[in-house]
């Protein structure tokens, strides 16, 4: 009986998979079982890639299954879409920064949402990275920054404890020369003219507690801020009190959106 309420179940996940994300989603399983990558088309004529036997499905869900950075159900949505508008009227360009990028599946989200916006997925992980130009190669309003974010320019070494391809860490290197670079949300928006924060998404796997050290002036007017903490990993903890410190001044509500906190700007 238990076996059969197992199967009765997975099959309802993948009838939701193929409703909520792709029809064909549910055939990544035989492309898995020939090692094989598999491609598909996600709604607004995205074509994605995941590669097998790694977290690249689950984020996929989480996105556009789960719909964790869908506002829509929130009262605070109007206000949301009123902002977004408000720039594009008086001129300004809304940034989106997709901090923690992964393969791409929040910046092809948000591109649906909000078309007009300017995105930049930032990944750190060069194989994230390479799938994340692949998924969003036909966007035009995505743009790649393989590199990490952080509270000061520098250098960060990866590691992946877990081996999945949506955990992998960043830690603040001391010499300069090795690793990967590192840039301040400030510098990204800098390469804006005109252009104001509108939305940061950071799922950086703890490197949060070094985001939030300092340099958060670009928190103030961010209209929407998700944030995935990272206090139940061991090698985190505590890594949510930076940002737990920075943005309680500035009197943004606070939302919960699967496994985000989500801060916002609203009137």
């Amino acid at each position: 009986m238990k076996a059969l309420l197992r199967t009765a179940r997975a099959i309802l996940e993948e009838l939701k998979d193929s409703i909520k994300i792709a029809p064909s989603f549910p055939l990544r399983h035989l492309a898995a079982i020939q090692h094989k990558e598999f491609e598909f088309t996600i709604g607004g004529g995205a074509k994605c890639f995941i590669r097998p036997q790694t977290s690249d499905a689950e984020t996929i869900r989480q996105v556009f299954r789960d719909k964790e950075y869908d506002l829509s159900r929130f009262p605070q949505w109007p206000s949301i879409q009123s902002r977004y508008r408000t720039l594009l009227d008086t001129g300004r360009k809304p940034v989106i920064i997709d901090a923690g990028a992964n393969i791409g599946a929040a910046s092809l989200w948000f591109s649906m949402q909000f078309p007009d916006a300017i995105i930049f997925a930032v990944e750190p992980d060069p194989h994230n990275a390479r799938q994340c130009r692949r998924n969003t190669a036909a966007i035009l309003n995505i743009t790649v920054f393989e590199c990490a974010v952080g509270a000061t320019d520098g250098r960060v070494a990866l590691s992946n404890p877990d081996n999945e391809a949506w955990s992998v860490q960043t830690s603040r290197l001391d010499n300069d020369g090795e690793g990967i670079a590192i840039r301040t949300l400030a510098s990204l928006l800098d390469a804006v003219p005109d252009g104001e924060l509108f939305i940061a998404k950071i799922d950086i796997e703890g490197f949060e507690a070094d985001l939030f050290s300092e340099n958060c002036d670009w928190a103030r007017t961010a209209t929407v801020i998700y944030i995935e903490p990272h206090d139940w990993m061991p090698t985190t903890r505590r890594s949510s009190l930076n940002f737990q410190l920075a943005l309680a001044p500035f009197g943004k509500e606070i939302l919960i959106s699967g496994e985000n906190l989500v801060y916002v700007n609203s009137t």
